[in-house]
């Protein structure tokens, strides 16, 4: 099936789930335009985790709002790095949500700037229990949490982990 057809079939689902206003897409990454003023930055370490991860599901797990300029361009206006790191993944299509309505400068970094500034805070006790169930190493780097996060938690550092498994199989 190629991207018009799918976007198609998309685009039917879209109206009936968004109106008019927006739709989904298959896009190819590589085709969408990032943002050149982004507030929101990664730690180098940070965006690799982000790319291993999305290589290692070979698909992205959450969807980037785009805006749809007159011209046709997509322009990402929340999930850049996501965008990315799905290139870099190598990753051939995703999935995007986009905009399809008129909206003015002003509107479009309001709504990059509250993707960015409008997140939750973790529960401590729950976090700390959540990690405590995660079994592999693996898995726990999959996490995103970073070294200086379980310690403020009083939990095994990823170091820590990683240093006991390597125990486990090289002793």
């Amino acid at each position: 099936m190629d991207l018009t057809q799918r976007n198609e079939e998309l685009a039917a689902i879209s109206r009936e789930m968004f109106g008019e206003g927006m739709l989904l897409q298959a896009v190819e990454p590589a085709r969408l335009c990032l943002l050149k003023d982004n507030a929101r930055f990664f730690k180098r370490e940070t965006f690799r985790q982000l790319r291993d991860n999305i290589a290692s599901d070979k698909r992205l797990s959450s969807v980037p709002l785009c805006y749809r300029h007159e011209d046709g361009r997509l322009e990402v206006l929340s999930g850049n790095h996501r965008v990315k790191a799905s290139i870099e993944a190598k990753i051939p299509v995703i999935l995007v949500l986009v905009i399809t309505e008129t909206l003015d400068q002003s509107r479009r970094i309001a709504i990059q700037l509250s993707h960015n500034a409008l997140v939750g805070e973790d529960d401590q006790s729950i976090l700390a229990n959540l990690w405590s169930k995660i079994e592999t190493v693996k898995d726990k780097l999959y996490s995103g949490l970073d070294s200086e996060v379980t310690k403020e938690l009083g939990l095994w550092s990823l170091d820590e982990a990683y240093a006991l498994w390597w125990k486990k199989f090289h002793n």
